[in-house]
């Protein structure tokens, strides 16, 4: 049974055992993508993970190929998984539209992140798009039905100016 992740965590808490799960980037071969579901994720099962998660891509160029992970892993190896979703490269429209569709798929879980712009360049807000994650999250909460996760710096991105530390005391 798909499991939401909070769920996951919830339960672990209460038995005060760690979370294990493991992380997948999209391939970028078919050979890779067969080695990638085939072989590695079925003996990595083995160890009986929580839940995986697949990355999003640099760009966000690799969002078909995360979900169809995401979806074979759920549907072949019966672990729940997790998929990342950036606003890089994509309107807030786009975004709803792989909303549905990760929703369609069964997939119950998402890690929100503005993510890296291609090439390591500044990040540069898609015209029509998110600029931080949490416009990320207030729309994933509005399509629904999701497991929301979401990642930070503990000493604050790179980015942020606002509210950071300067360590002088």
């Amino acid at each position: 049974m798909i499991r939401f992740i909070r769920d996951i965590f919830a339960s672990a808490r209460v038995v005060r055992r760690p979370v294990v799960s493991f992380e997948f980037f999209p391939t970028k071969t078919d050979e890779g993508e067969r080695t990638l579901l085939e072989k590695t994720i079925p003996a990595l099962r083995t160890l009986n993970p929580d839940f995986c998660s697949v990355t999003y891509g640099a760009g966000g160029g690799t969002r078909e190929k995360t979900l169809g992970i995401v979806d074979r892993i759920q549907r072949e190896q019966q672990i729940t998984a997790m998929a990342h979703l950036t606003c890089v490269n994509a309107t807030i429209d786009e975004t709803r539209a792989v909303l549905e569709q990760t929703r369609a798929l069964g997939i119950r879980n998402v890690l929100a992140l503005r993510g890296d712009p291609p090439n390591g360049g500044e990040f540069v807000k898609t015209e029509g798009g998110f600029e931080y994650s949490y416009q990320l999250v207030r729309c994933i909460r509005e399509v629904g039905a999701f497991s929301i996760g979401v990642a930070g710096f503990p000493e604050g991105h790179i980015a942020c100016k606002e509210g950071r530390s300067t360590g002088r005391g």
